[in-house]
Order: structure tokens, then sequence, then C-alpha cells
């Protein structure tokens, strides 16, 4: 398509997706907003809280104008506006407060963060799963259980060490730092790599899982007056140095030289909660097959290569990328093509059947290659690139999104 007509065409699509008509804002405003100033914006005050939801606003500044003839319950003076927050995605976080008022005692946010955890709870996939549940849709006797990613999951704990740190910091007290026994960045990610192979080396096993996690912590807060590796593996072979050298019957060397992600014993009241919850039965019970997104991230990125995102399409097309796609992913391109073909009474040509085999051979070479240790080197140093430009562009813009963030 020449580079005009994708312009014109981009500008149709633009057009689509924004409205552009005026609306007429100024019908009976005064008594509209007194009526809900008094039943609806009076409860959500009171409350604190809102309905999690996604709205559209056609224009900002006229919903902020209109906004400003209902009263506020605290002062009663018509000062009331919307202030827009912090980016989510492609939307934004608003807040509805007075500017005669305290903010604290008047904000109400669109969607707010629980304080006891780290994460929000996304509310359309918890009722959906509540729902399926409720209606058994695939069966009386089928119980559908909820799982977790342990990729996400450990990146949970990385993420809720790293907001305690700058929770710390700005009540005045100190835990990162570059001091012996602070939580540094190395440290915390660490431990995150040390809680995820807790839960891979013992799938399958809650308690196991449990022991396992609680040992990386008490092995980081050892000293030599006082070692605690009650819950670390015992043995020869085993990755503690302390449980090590008893059982080759020598004497344990220096904690300080040889606990690689040390931790000052004061800040264990702070990061134990933080153990305690990714540690809870109820979590690790939906980590013990000890599955991963990357499946299903396989999966969407084929029906999303056959039904791009950026573009709209009907739902038959959707459909249909979602059938071809599903079917090449379990079965292969040319077992696909030769059934679906043979199903609608089409002969498969020579040409296509090469191609199909193309296909899958290169998925295979591919598939070979990621295998071999040169490639996950690579794969390693490209990781590390991806972390420094990361860093970069935080530091630029602050944070845009992280596990279990928003």
């Amino acid at each position: 398509m020449p580079l005009r007509k994708r312009s014109v065409r981009a500008l149709q699509m633009n057009e689509k997706r924004w409205c552009k008509a005026k609306v007429d804002c100024e019908v009976n405003k005064n008594s509209v907003f007194q009526m809900y100033a008094w039943k609806k914006l009076n409860t959500v005050v009171k409350k604190d809280t809102s309905a999690i939801g996604n709205y559209i606003l056609v224009d900002f500044n006229q919903v902020n104008n209109l906004l400003r003839s209902a009263k506020c319950q605290y002062c009663e003076k018509q000062t009331l506006k919307l202030e827009l927050g912090a980016k989510l995605g492609f939307s934004y976080n608003l807040k509805l407060l007075c500017s005669n008022c305290d903010e604290n005692k008047t904000v109400v946010n669109t969607s707010l963060k629980s304080v006891q955890t780290s994460h929000d709870v996304n509310l359309r996939i918890t009722q959906t799963f509540s729902h399926i549940r409720k209606e058994k849709v695939y069966g009386p006797d089928i119980v559908i259980k909820k799982e977790e990613c342990i990729n996400h999951v450990s990146k949970r704990l990385g993420t809720a060490l790293r907001s305690t740190v700058k929770d710390c910091r700005a009540q005045g007290i100190s835990l990162g730092g570059k001091a012996h026994g602070s939580l540094k960045e190395a440290t915390i990610k660490k431990l995150t790599t040390y809680y995820q192979k807790a839960i891979l080396r013992n799938k399958g096993d809650v308690n196991a899982m449990k022991t396992a996690i609680y040992a990386t912590l008490l092995h980081s807060i050892s000293t030599d007056a006082k070692p605690q590796h009650s819950k670390c593996p015992a043995g020869e072979n085993s990755w503690c140095f302390y449980q090590s050298a008893i059982a080759n019957g020598e004497k344990p060397n220096n904690h300080k030289l040889n606990v690689g992600t040390p931790i000052n014993e004061k800040f264990l009241p702070k990061i134990l909660p933080i153990y305690q919850r990714l540690a809870s039965d109820e979590l690790l019970e939906r980590c013990i097959r000890c599955g991963t997104q990357n499946a299903n991230e396989s999966l969407h990125s084929m029906i999303w290569a056959k039904c791009p995102k950026e573009i709209f399409v009907n739902k038959r097309r959707v459909k249909r990328a979602v059938t071809e796609a599903v079917c090449e992913y379990n079965k292969g391109t040319v077992r696909t093509i030769v059934e679906t073909q043979k199903a609608l009474g089409v002969a498969t040509g020579g040409s296509t059947k090469q191609l199909a085999t193309i296909l899958d051979c290169r998925k295979q070479k591919f598939r070979k290659r990621r295998q071999n240790a040169s490639n996950k080197l690579a794969l390693k140093l490209i990781k590390k690139a991806i972390h420094k430009k990361e860093l970069l562009a935080r530091r630029r813009k602050g944070m845009t999104y992280g596990a279990g963030q928003f």
C-alpha cells in the first residue's frame, strides 16, 4: 500500500476511534448536579472508595467544568475538580478532589490499591472466574481451580521488597544502601531467583515449598553469632555452606564471606510479612504444578500475527484467527491445512504442502537453537542490555510498569 494511502487510512481509523461530535452539556446542569452531589458524591466521599470500571470522557475540560457545579460535602462550596493522576497503559487514573479542603480528606480514585497487598485485584477476571465456577459451564463434576504463573509470582517478591524499601525511605528508615546487610537491588534480584527456585525444586509439595522459601530468608539473616540454618537442606551436597560443612565434619566458614544475600536481622520485621503472604498455603497450592504463561503467550502471538490488535477487524475474522492458531499450535501447519481442506473437499496442492513444511521445520529449528548453550548466553546478554535500557527509561519517565504495581 502506498505511503499516502496508509496515512489517509490512518486518519479514517482515527476519526472512527474518537468522538468529535459536539455535546450539549448546558441542559439543567444546576439541578442535575445538585441532585448528584446529594445522592452520589455524598456517599462516595464518605466511603472513600468508588466502583472500579472503565470510563470514556468525550471532553475532559467540559466534564471538569460541569463538576464545579456540585458542592463538596465538607466545605459546602462549589470547588470540586477532576485531576489526572498516574498513567495506566493508554488511560489515566482520575482523582476527584476539592481545592478548598485537604486533599487527603476528599480525594477519590477511580481504582484504589489495597494497603495490605502490593498488587491490585482485577475485578473483571475475579468476577468471570467466580461466575464460571458457579454456573459449572464445563460440567457438574469438573471443579475449576485457579493457577498462578510462577514467573509472575516470583516477581511479586521483588516488587514488594522494592516498595518496602521506598516506603521506609519516605519514613526516614533506611533499608537500602551500600552497607553490608542492606537491601540492595542485587540482593533483591537474588532473593527473587531463590524464591522461584524454591517453588520449582519442590514441585507438588506445598510444605516443602514453604520450608525452602523460609530457608532462603533465614539463611540470609544468619551470622556467626546467631546461625539460623535449621530449615536449610542437610547433607554434603547442600547449597547451604553451613549444613554442608557440618555433614563433612568440618567447621563452618565465616558467614560474611559465604552468605550471598546478607540481610541485617533488624530488617526482619519489615520483610517477614511479605514472605508470610507469598508463602501462604493458599498461594502455593495455586503454584503446585509450577506452570507458566509461556505457552499461553506463545499461542497469543500466533493469534495476533493472524489478526493484529492495532487495526479493527470484525468478529468473524477474530474467530477464524483463533481457530487457525489453535489448530496450528496443537497439530502443526501441514496437518492443519491438509485436514481443513480435506473436510472442505478441496485437494491440497504440492506448493501448499511445501510451504507448510518449511514453516514447521523453521519452528523446530528455532526450538533447537534456543536449547544451545551459546544461544542461552546470548539471551542473558540481551536481557542485561534490555534491563539497562529500562533503568535509564525509568529514571527519565518514572515507573510505567511493574509486576503487581497496577
